[in-house]
C-alpha cells in the first residue's frame, strides 16, 4: 500500500491525502498521475522530481502543487518479531 499526499496552489496548499492499494511504486505513481490530471482538468501535467518519489507539479506553464507518495505497510507489533 502507499499513501499519495499532494497540495496545490488553487486550494492555498490545503493538502490532500489518500491511500492506494497499489503493490508497486510504478502503480501507486500512477495512481496519483491520474488523480492530479482528474483534479487539474488536464492531461498537460508534468512532474518534476524533488526526491524520489516527491514532485512538483507543473501545468498550465507554472508551478501548480507538490506530490508525494511514500509506502505504507502493515503495523508490526514485538509479539510478531
Amino acid at each position: 500500500m502507499y499513501n499519495i499526499y499532494y497540495s496545490l496552489v488553487s486550494t492555498e496548499w490545503e493538502g490532500v491525502d489518500f491511500e492506494t492499494n497499489a503493490n508497486t511504486p510504478v502503480k501507486a505513481f500512477m495512481c496519483a498521475v491520474r488523480e492530479i490530471r482528474t483534479v487539474l482538468s488536464t492531461m498537460e501535467v508534468q512532474f518534476l522530481p524533488v526526491d524520489e518519489m516527491e514532485f512538483v507539479i507543473w501545468a498550465f506553464g507554472k508551478c501548480k502543487g507538490f506530490l508525494a507518495i511514500t509506502e505504507i505497510g502493515p503495523e508490526t507489533s514485538v509479539q510478531d518479531l
